[in-house]
Parts: structure tokens; sequence; C-alpha cells
């Protein structure tokens, strides 16, 4: 039973952290539009990919966790 409460607390802790960047991104937005001289759309792109980075070995970390 401990190890099914860890796995929770380490997926929960995982979400925050993928929530925490997620806000930090939005906050830079405007600074890294401004810096790299783009548009909406590729700053839609910059924010995707940034996400896709972080919210992909997450779920992968989780499926790997149910296998054990």
């Amino acid at each position: 039973m401990t190890s099914k409460w860890g796995g929770l607390t380490a997926l929960l802790a995982g979400f925050f952290v993928l929530l925490l960047d997620t806000t930090i991104v939005a906050v830079a937005s405007p600074s890294i539009q401004a810096d790299l001289g783009g548009d909406v759309a590729g700053l839609f792109w910059v924010t995707a990919g940034y996400l896709l980075a972080f919210s992909v070995p997450l779920l992968v970390a989780g499926r790997l966790h149910l296998v054990d």
C-alpha cells in the first residue's frame, strides 16, 4: 500500500512542476516574443513544444510505474 501512495505523490509532484513550468512560460511569453521577433503563431509553437517536452516524459514515467 505504501508504494501506491508513493506513486501518487510522485505523480502529483510531477503535475505540480508541469503547472509551475507552464505558468513560467506564460509569464515569459511577451519577452520571448519581443526577443525573438516572432508572431503569435510562433509563440504558440514555442509554448506547445515546451509543454510537450515536459508532459510526454511525465506520461511515460507514469506508465512505467504501473508496469512494475
